[in-house]
């Protein structure tokens, strides 16, 4: 069996690592921080235990005023960028579980990776 679960929390024990507090579950996560969730899986292989998949990454800060959440999400991707390869980080807004009603502004980061059965 991939093992989905164990790979999303490595990501966020890896981002965490960094300086930036992550979280699989986003009514755990707290502001400013990162919240990891699965993207795409693929098989470009001809291998039953091998699989890659994306991730999506949002760096999610308080909804502060524009100059203030950029800047918050400004460091939290310099932190990242430290301990794992960016190419780009999209704006975004995102609505969070327990975090209020609005959307709070964020950076949408996609990292790639490869996942093998336990």
């Amino acid at each position: 069996m991939l093992t989905i679960g164990t790979a999303l929390q490595d990501i966020a024990d890896q981002i965490t690592a960094a300086g930036v507090p992550a979280a699989v579950d986003p009514r755990n996560l707290n502001l400013p921080g990162a919240w990891v969730t699965p993207g795409t899986v693929s098989f470009d292989v001809l291998d039953a235990e091998t699989a890659f998949m994306r991730f999506e990454v949002y760096l999610v800060a308080p909804d502060h005023g524009a100059v203030h959440s950029l800047n918050s999400l400004g460091e939290q991707l310099a932190k990242l960028r430290t301990a794992l390869p960016i190419g780009e980080a999209q704006p975004v807004m995102v609505n969070l579980p327990n975090h209020g009603a609005d959307a709070m502004p964020a950076l949408l980061i996609s990292i790639d990776a490869q996942l093998t059965e336990d």
